[in-house]
C-alpha cells in the first residue's frame, strides 16, 4: 500500500473544521460517513470499522469451523 501525504487547507465555519480531500486520495462515492481517531497531533479519517455480525458472517461464508482456535482467543480464557 502506497503512503500518499497532501496539505490541505483548514476551513472554519463557527465551532467547526472542516477540509476538502483531494481527489488522489478520496474515498469511494458510496462511503457517506467516516471514522475519526486522533492520537496526538495525528487524526486518522476511515470508513467505519465492521461490526461483529459482518464477521461472524465472513467467517460462516468462507466455512471456518465455530471451533476454529481464533474464536476461543476471542472468547478469552473464561470462553465466556
Amino acid at each position: 500500500m502506497e503512503t500518499m501525504t497532501a496539505r490541505v487547507a483548514v476551513l472554519r465555519n463557527r465551532q467547526s473544521q472542516a477540509l476538502r480531500i483531494p481527489q488522489e486520495m478520496s474515498f469511494p462515492d458510496d462511503v457517506t460517513e467516516l471514522e475519526m481517531t486522533r492520537v496526538g497531533d495525528v487524526i486518522t479519517l476511515r470508513s467505519p470499522r465492521k461490526s461483529w455480525e459482518a464477521f461472524e458472517q465472513m467467517a460462516a461464508e468462507l466455512a471456518i469451523p465455530d471451533d476454529d482456535p481464533f474464536f476461543a482467543y476471542l472468547e478469552g480464557p473464561s470462553g465466556v
